[in-house]
């Protein structure tokens, strides 16, 4: 691939189908449960309610019967890890190991059976962000009681999930999902491709974990975040490193988007509206165009996470390019040693597959 070619994948937006019913009920599924907590006077809880909107996103691809069935065990999976990224994130240094074992067994399971985008990314995401929140505030956490933020992401689930099950109430919904027939049964099963993208992942969240650990979990989990969300996405590794340009990119203009609209300084009811629409425009985008969505999924991060007491909003955007940049730079060195390995194996005729280009 020359740099023609490579500008070209870089800035080449995809055909998508159509994604305003995903995002649309990604938005609902943040707005809602947001909005009752902040008119409650409660508008933290209402930001650590929106997680549950991540709920939506998952097996979008499915019949909304098929959805139904499925998602409660996704739904069981996030909240499993949360909790056990709460009981943790007490304790130094344990806290970013456990969410480093969360987000390998989360590799293991999304790839083994399948699941599709968004894989892996928010049994990590979840876990960190609800492990920041109950976090000491000596180890950069929030201090949060944890029985509280873990019952108010159990009613975000739970509201997230009723959104999903909203549409069967039409009869056309309810027929086309009858005329998809029943889902094939669960298996777990691990192909040849798997099983390089899972070796990839394992070894990436090694390292990113011990470079990580030094700048406690609220930081490293961004770190794991991002090792994940390239290097899941396939087994070519100039589509993976693609990924990662894009999501280095993305973050940086992100950031910048992000810091405009902290100098606006929207609160209550205007900050909730407005990360719904930035959540809708992501699902609108993330197919199209990784990298522009990511722009737009910066600051959705970064206005939640800005709202503890006391954040510098610029140091909190350099912090995220940072983390950002440290997860694909370990993902596209795991992608280098595995071509340089793959070529001395060929150089010796020890290996005999093909290259992963």
């Amino acid at each position: 691939m020359g740099i023609r070619d490579g500008l070209r994948r870089l800035i080449e937006v995809r055909p998508s189908p159509r994604r305003w019913p995903i995002a649309t009920g990604a938005a609902i599924a943040l707005a809602v449960p947001a909005l009752a907590f902040t008119l409650a006077g409660e508008p933290a809880l209402g930001l650590v309610a929106s997680n549950g909107a991540f709920l939506t996103l998952h097996l979008g691809d499915r019949p909304a019967a098929q959805r139904a069935r499925r998602l409660p065990f996704v739904a069981a999976g996030l909240f499993a890890g949360a909790a056990l990224a709460a009981l943790a994130a007490p304790v130094p240094v344990l806290g970013t190991l456990v969410l480093a074992g969360i987000a390998l067994a989360a590799a293991v399971l999304t790839l083994g059976y399948r699941a599709g985008p968004p894989g892996s990314v928010f049994f990590v995401m979840v876990p960190g962000i609800i492990g920041s929140l109950v976090a000491p505030r000596s180890l950069g956490g929030a201090g949060d009681d944890p029985l509280v933020v873990l019952g108010v992401l159990a009613v975000g689930l739970a509201f997230a999930y009723l959104v999903v099950l909203a549409p069967l109430a039409l009869p056309a919904v309810r027929a086309r999902s009858r005329d998809a027939g029943p889902p094939a049964p669960l298996r777990f099963a691990l192909t040849d491709e798997s099983r390089i993208v899972l070796a990839r992942v394992a070894v990436a969240i090694v390292l990113a974990t011990a470079v990580s650990i030094p700048l406690g979990l609220h930081r490293s989990y961004w770190v794991l975040v991002t090792v994940v969300a390239v290097l899941q996405s396939g087994v070519l590794r100039r589509l993976t490193a693609l990924r990662a340009t894009h999501r280095i990119l993305g973050t940086v203009l992100g950031a910048g988007i992000f810091l405009v609209l902290a100098l606006a300084g929207p609160d209550g009811v205007l900050l909730v509206l407005a990360l719904a629409a930035l959540q809708y425009v992501v699902e609108l985008l993330v197919v199209r165009h990784y990298g522009l969505a990511l722009v737009f999924i910066t600051p959705l991060a970064l206005l939640v996470a800005a709202r503890a007491p006391g954040t510098d909003a610029p140091g909190l955007a350099a912090e995220r390019i940072v983390d950002t940049g440290m997860g694909a730079a370990i993902a596209v060195l795991v992608l280098a040693v595995e071509f340089a390995l793959e070529r001395r194996a060929a150089r010796t005729g020890a290996d005999g597959h093909a290259p992963l280009s």
